[in-house]
């Protein structure tokens, strides 16, 4: 089918790093504004938690790959990955995950408290990737 017009592009990793933090800090504001949406629904709540977990695990592969470190593809690696580059427990991830895993909602409180604890830890991916060289 003819050569392959990307093959040897060289891609800035200022641009790209650039990318990566502007996409992180979009998604975060995203979240943010969702969940102030969905707090009176614990349903809707968790439903927004996990729906929202795979665009930060694509997002964290990404900030993996930019500081130099091994990427994953499946979202409990990149999230094991996460905590020990950021040395940092990654736990409401981890739970949001096995929720996606099981359909198992938690309780209305053990929602509010995941999302705070999930907004945390996405506020810390951000500025991990703000902190990597330019």
């Amino acid at each position: 089918f003819g050569s392959d017009p990307i093959n040897g592009m060289v891609i800035d990793p200022v641009f790209y790093r650039a990318e990566v933090e502007h996409e992180l800090r979009a998604k975060q504001i995203r979240l943010r504004q969702k969940a102030a949406e969905a707090l009176p629904d614990s349903a809707r709540l968790t439903r927004l938690l996990t729906d929202s977990l795979s665009t930060f695990c694509v997002l964290g592969r990404h900030a993996l790959i930019l500081s130099g470190h091994p990427s994953y593809w499946k979202k409990a690696d990149v999230i094991a990955g996460l905590e020990r580059v950021l040395a940092k427990s990654f736990g409401a991830s981890s739970a949001i995950l096995a929720i996606r895993a099981t359909s198992k909602p938690p309780a209305a409180a053990s929602a509010l408290s995941l999302l705070g604890d999930y907004l945390i830890e996405m506020e810390a991916l951000v500025r991990f990737v703000d902190a990597l060289e330019r």
